[in-house]
């Protein structure tokens, strides 16, 4: 377990070192964000234009999970914290002026976490009784997004159709 962690890690690092020293390109960051029931997944994405129209995305997210155990049926993942997704795309510029552009971003995601859905409705208690419907088993979708840049700042807004989620970002341009 502990090794996994560690090469995660320096993959991380590692691709974050490479993006911010190729000189050719606009890489852009986001801290991503992401919530659903009982699941906050934090999340890093970058972005590369290797051309003025055209670029690669890459993000990586992980979950962390508190359940309330009174209305769940099953937990299939029990570690409360580790890897929760994963998406590869392109992306292209629809909009550039001298401070502001805007694009689209379109992609892959790999989901491999909880997901806890509704099972039924409990009527004594007055609540919803979830399940894990991930049964631990890898989901894939579709993976859209949009970015907007001011100056070196920059905001992301994503809707993925493997779990229909919606994930934010707020991130930085490191070339103008």
């Amino acid at each position: 377990m502990r090794c996994r962690k560690k090469i995660k890690l320096i993959l991380i690092i590692s691709f974050l070192l490479i993006t911010a020293y190729v000189k050719a390109g606009e890489p852009l960051y986001w801290l991503t964000y992401a919530h659903s029931k009982y699941i906050g997944s934090p999340g890093i994405e970058a972005c590369y234009h290797f051309h003025p129209h055209l670029g690669v995305n890459l993000g990586l997210g992980i979950y962390i999970q508190n359940p309330d155990q009174e209305s769940l049926t099953s937990i299939t993942h029990h570690a409360s914290f580790g890897f929760y997704c994963a998406n590869v795309g392109v992306s292209t510029y629809f909009f550039k002026s001298e401070n502001h552009s805007a694009g689209l971003i379109a992609g892959l995601k790999l989901y491999y976490g909880p997901d806890y859905r509704k099972f039924r409705y409990y009527e004594e208690g007055g609540y919803y009784i979830y399940f894990d419907a991930s049964f631990l088993q890898p989901d894939y979708g579709l993976d859209l997004g949009i970015f907007y840049n001011y100056k070196k700042f920059t905001l992301l807004s994503k809707w993925d159709f493997a779990r229909n989620r919606f994930r934010i970002g707020i991130g930085y341009r490191f070339k103008s």
